[in-house]
């Protein structure tokens, strides 16, 4: 990991790291007509022993990862699927999360933000599908501002980000893709401590071919 201002930052192993205990539920509700699809799901979790990345008392820029107390997340998941023509779907995606440390040895821990669980996250994508095995997508994605680290002192901005992709099949069970994440190359980090951060990632183009060989078997 990069420090913008002191060098090379350094996360320890533990050892004595404990699994982390998870009781939770969730419900949901759904709802089809044709091309249209609605689906919310509300949920709750309780989680013992939660680990999270902790600062070395006395060295800032060296972390370590622990077991806190107890934490408590809920919330609401929504998707939606809009069937606009017959080649083009519009999908739309919501998640608020509340997600808090509610007991842990060290009072000043409890009630903040479990690291890198963001309130609120959405995504839009236009998507489209060709006659002839074409599909492609542009996704836009929004994530709100976040902590980095267990006693909420490092913040991580929030971002937006647009990632575009595009397959094509060439004959039954062989396709060839390219992705393009941050599309618009963004610059976003996430936070380690109050001064060190990674940056996000950046404009990536991947390209590759999608071998099925049971597609590719009952084509011939």
């Amino acid at each position: 990991y990069r420090n913008n201002q002191s060098g090379n930052s350094l996360i320890l192993g533990n050892p004595y790291l404990e699994p982390e205990t998870l009781v939770g539920g969730e419900i949901g509700w759904e709802w089809a007509n044709g091309g249209t699809r609605f689906e919310v799901n509300l949920y709750r979790s309780t989680i013992e022993g939660l680990q999270s990345r902790v600062t070395v008392p006395g060295q800032p820029n060296t972390f370590l990862n622990m077991n806190l107390g107890t934490s408590r997340s809920q919330g609401v998941e929504a998707v939606a699927d809009l069937r606009l023509t017959r080649r083009w779907l519009l999908n739309a995606g919501y998640t608020f999360a509340d997600s808090v440390v509610t007991d842990d040895p060290s009072p000043a821990l409890v009630g903040n933000w479990i690291a890198e669980v963001p309130r609120h996250a959405a995504s839009l994508a236009l998507r489209f599908r060709g006659d002839r095995g074409a599909t492609g997508e542009i996704r836009a994605r929004a994530v709100s501002r976040t902590f980095g680290d267990a006693s909420n002192l490092a913040a991580e901005p929030a971002y937006r980000i647009v990632d575009l992709s595009f397959s094509q099949t060439v004959r039954p069970g062989l396709d060839v893709y390219t992705v393009i994440e941050n599309a618009l190359d963004e610059s976003y980090y996430l936070a380690l401590a109050v001064n060190s951060f990674r940056s996000g990632l950046p404009r990536t183009v991947t390209a590759g071919i999608r071998f099925d060989a049971f597609g590719w078997k009952a084509a011939r």
